[in-house]
């Protein structure tokens, strides 16, 4: 594993992956549809739709750059997409859509620039073997506009190089242990670029602060073990525009995340986004 990683992290091998995926672009970019409620196990068109994630990333047809395209509902299952490059995207956000898992182990794990857009991952089922990780587990990966939460360890383990983009990340935690960090950012490869986002608790875990980037994100900033001096332990040493104060979430233990009148979070996020609703 360590000849892999060093390898990955060579700059030649990352333009050789990005020129493979270019080439892949004429021959790929489907579109596969999945839906929860179809009949199983479905052929991916819009009329026959996949029932399963999972099922659908697996499938011989499903190429790099294609999209799957997923309809509401829960789907109880432990998505995994490595060396795939693929958009999973819900049609209808995170309101309407979960991943709450099968099995122990990740919920989501990610990597070759796999996307995933607008889903509520939760559930994560404690008792996996193997390496440190989190309910999202991102390998040089993306997830967008999702909520992580309710998951009895951290949110999210960042691997190599990741995007973590207008998410909500709340009560992530093991038994026992709260106040934990939602994000766990290995010293050794890994890094993350943290944007829009909102956590309930300290932003990092041990190792890897220094190789974070944080914008215009609500987090407990003067919580970063072991080091905070790696940061200055301050919302302005990660980035531009972060805060450190409650974000006023209607209801958070109840499941209602959306922010009440006068949060401090409300039309904080990038200037150049368009305005909360």
């Amino acid at each position: 594993m360590g000849s892999f990683r060093n390898r990955w992290r060579n700059p030649a091998v990352r333009t050789l992956a990005a020129l493979v995926s270019l080439a892949c672009l004429a021959q790929a970019q489907n579109t596969w549809y999945v839906d929860v409620n179809g009949t199983p196990p479905g052929t991916g068109t819009l009329n026959d739709p996949y029932t399963s994630i999972q099922y659908a990333i697996t499938r011989p047809t499903t190429q790099f750059l294609d999209t799957l395209l997923v309809a509401p509902g829960t789907y109880v299952e432990n998505v995994v997409a490595t060396h795939t490059y693929l958009f999973i995207r819900s049609t209808h956000g995170p309101l309407n859509t979960t991943l709450r898992a099968a099995t122990t182990g990740p919920v989501v794990k990610l990597d070759f620039f796999s996307v995933l857009d607008g889903f509520t991952v939760t559930g994560y089922i404690p008792g996996s073997s193997g390496p440190p990780h989190g309910a999202v587990h991102l390998l040089e990966a993306e997830i967008v506009n999702c909520i992580v939460r309710d998951n009895a360890f951290r949110a999210v383990a960042c691997v190599y190089p990741a995007i973590i983009s207008r998410c909500t990340i709340v009560n992530n935690a093991p038994p026992g242990q709260p106040n934990q960090p939602s994000i766990q950012v290995l010293p050794f490869s890994g890094g993350a670029v943290i944007n829009e986002c909102i956590t309930d608790g300290p932003l990092l875990d041990a190792g890897g602060a220094t190789q974070t980037i944080a914008n215009y994100t609500i987090a407990n900033f003067g919580v970063t073990p072991p080091s905070p001096g790696e940061h200055g332990n301050t919302p302005a040493s990660f980035g531009i525009g972060n805060l450190d104060v409650d974000p006023q979430f209607w209801d958070e233990a109840g499941g209602d995340l959306r922010l009440r009148p006068g949060s401090p979070a409300i039309d904080a996020g990038n200037p150049t986004s368009p305005l909360d609703p």
